[in-house]
């Protein structure tokens, strides 16, 4: 009996709070979110730290952890990881550049941390991304689902991918 009542009594505590307290937080959380990820967005390719996201959300370092992580499901650092790992993907499959240089390019401070990252992320190195890439390319290619004029401009990079893949 006293378990029913207390149950009871905890739903109508918590259906009878105050709705436009907790939405206008929400909604502030809600832009400051917003913010940072805009902020992180227009960044990426710079080394950023977790104090100038805070700083661009304009909330509390802890308050800021805590409405990132419900609002977004992850950590800062890791959605940042993530977007760099993407820009890189995409770097990789559509340019032949040193690793060193993409690392440069998307925010990494060295190869080998953003090997590591991009292996953990991706579960393969980032040259085997690339040669498996251009090798799925190439064999679109031979099917003649890529225009003629698209082979002849890539054929390099493709023939390379083929000849290492065997």
């Amino acid at each position: 009996m006293k378990l029913k009542k207390r149950i009871t009594s905890r739903a109508t505590s918590i259906r009878f709070q105050k709705p436009e307290a907790h939405d206008v937080m929400n909604d502030s959380e809600h832009v400051a979110i917003r913010e940072s990820l805009q902020f992180m967005a227009q960044n990426y390719t710079q080394p950023i730290k977790l104090g100038d996201v805070v700083l661009a959300s304009g909330m509390s370092r802890r308050g800021f952890m805590k409405a990132f992580n419900r609002r977004v499901g992850c950590t800062p650092g890791s959605y940042l990881r993530q977007a760099r790992i993407e820009f890189a993907k995409r770097l990789l499959t559509e340019q032949d550049l040193p690793l060193k240089t993409i690392a440069s390019m998307i925010g990494f401070r060295s190869d080998n941390t953003f090997c590591i990252a991009f292996n953990r992320a991706t579960g393969m190195a980032p040259k085997k991304f690339q040669r498996q890439a251009w090798l799925g390319a190439y064999r679109v290619a031979e099917t003649r689902l890529v225009p003629v004029s698209d082979l002849s401009r890539a054929h390099k990079k493709f023939s390379y991918a083929r000849r290492n893949a065997r």
